[in-house]
């Protein structure tokens, strides 16, 4: 499965928008950077949007499809895609352009984000520290995959994301693939709270000079 990159027609009357997508795109990098996969890139872009994404028809139909929901199906399916153990590449080489109109077919879609940024300005964010941690238990989610049904190793994983081994050895029994695994059972951390944009940048910017200081 792959989404490509959504460009935006005349994306400079956006800028805040584009400020959005810039930092997403470098949560992705900084995903990839601590939890590296060999299918995907870590320059693609963060876009799993409906207007470029290619699927093999077999995985399409072991997914069930978009789900019949007013918005958000492409990401939703992307997401199933992973917790199903199927690769999901961001591919920087498949681009298409979108326009920026206003008025969109789907509720919450591309136009109510640049209309809700016209009335409200820059949106608020998820603090990344929630997002980054669930990376790094996901690329040591991966490590451990061949090590289970290990009691040990499973109580000490168990222990980092507030699991029991017995837990976590059942979510490893259900999973086809270490990709499976890592993406079911490893939860979002609570409370995290939202952020101006300009704060989530720069706790963001933070989290990568940390990761250039540890690779040194």
């Amino acid at each position: 499965m792959s989404p490509g990159e959504i460009v935006r027609i005349a994306a400079e009357r956006d800028p805040v928008q584009g400020r959005v997508e810039r930092y997403l795109d470098r949560l992705h990098a900084y995903r990839r950077s601590v939890d590296p996969v060999p299918w995907d890139s870590p320059t693609g872009s963060h876009c799993s949007g409906g207007a470029n994404m290619a699927f093999r028809p077999g995985a399409y139909q072991a997914l069930g499809g978009f789900q019949p929901v007013p918005c958000g199906e492409d990401a939703a399916l992307l997401d199933d895609a992973g917790r199903a153990g199927f690769r999901v590449r961001r591919d920087p080489g498949m681009v298409v352009a979108t326009s920026s109109r206003r008025l969109g077919r789907a509720p919450g879609g591309m136009a109510a984000a640049l209309t809700a940024i016209d009335h409200h300005g820059a949106p608020s964010m998820p603090h990344p520290r929630g997002a980054a941690w669930q990376y790094r238990q996901q690329a040591e989610a991966r490590r451990i995959w061949a090590g289970l049904p290990d009691s040990f190793v499973a109580a000490r994983f168990g222990d980092r994301i507030g699991l029991t081994g017995d837990h976590v050895i059942g979510v490893a029994r259900d999973c086809p693939n270490a990709e499976a695994f890592a993406m079911r059972v490893v939860p979002a951390l609570p409370d995290i709270p939202d952020v101006t944009l300009a704060e989530a940048e720069q706790a963001l910017a933070t989290l990568e000079h940390q990761l250039c200081e540890q690779a040194v």
